[in-house]
């Protein structure tokens, strides 16, 4: 048998069920994180929005929050106050936006 243990978020509602199975939402703790990783969860979400890809999303996030004077993080900043443009580049996800995780 396999558990987790979640210890910085929690099941969230319901948000979608087959014949096979259910699905919840997972909700962040916010009391149970630091405010970097809340930081990098509310970008990461917003990016999400967006409609940026997951890894991308993540990949902003992480530039917007670790290497602000970076290019990308120049370009998400300019996305996250509306620029359409700047917006669909990030969708595009260029070659320079990868983070070396």
């Amino acid at each position: 048998m396999e558990a987790l243990r979640l210890i910085n978020c929690k099941i969230g509602a319901r948000n979608y069920e087959d014949k096979e199975e259910v699905f919840y939402s997972v909700d962040v703790v916010r009391s149970k994180n630091s405010p970097v990783e809340l930081r990098l969860d509310d970008l990461d979400n917003k990016f999400l929005e967006m409609g940026l890809c997951s890894a991308c999303a993540g990949n902003v996030a992480m530039y917007y929050v670790k290497k602000p004077a970076s290019a990308y993080a120049r370009l998400a900043k300019q996305a996250l106050e509306g620029n359409p443009l700047a917006t669909d580049k990030l969708r595009n996800f260029p070659d320079y936006c990868r983070w070396g995780w």
